[in-house]
């Protein structure tokens, strides 16, 4: 099956690159121990980032914000949707994944402003983009 991609989306390096980013000024999407898509404090997961603001507005979202992984939030309201332009058209076992990335503490340290990889975290990245590489490209158009 082949996915189309639009000129403007960003590609699954660039995803993975700017999720790091992000999360070095900004903190993650928790909630105690679990992660959501969006906290009260407007702290957002790895993929609640990506969807569009108005998908929080409407409260459509509010029951799958905690526990819920990729896969079920696609089958309930459908990932493409719900995420902005720019990540539409990226396999779903990506978006798994990049939760996994943001999920997983091991994968992350604290600092003054946000957040750092850690040496597992650095490896979940590499992996990632050799997946990518192997298998998701494999997929886009």
């Amino acid at each position: 099956m082949k996915i189309s991609i639009s000129e403007k989306q960003l590609s699954i390096e660039q995803i993975i690159d700017e999720t790091v980013e992000y999360y070095k000024s900004n903190p993650r999407g928790k909630y105690g121990h679990s992660c959501v898509y969006k906290n009260s404090d407007g702290a957002m997961c790895a993929l609640g980032r990506c969807l569009k603001p108005e998908t929080f507005n409407d409260g459509k979202i509010n029951k799958y914000n905690e526990g819920y992984g990729a896969e079920n939030l696609d089958g309930a309201l459908g990932l493409s949707n719900i995420l902005q332009p720019q990540y539409v058209g990226h396999p779903l076992n990506f978006w798994e994944y990049l939760q996994s990335l943001h999920d997983e503490d091991m994968n992350w340290t604290k600092t003054e402003n946000g957040n750092e990889l850690t040496a597992y975290g650095r490896l979940a990245v590499d992996n990632m983009k050799e997946r990518n590489k192997n298998v998701w490209n494999k997929v886009i158009a």
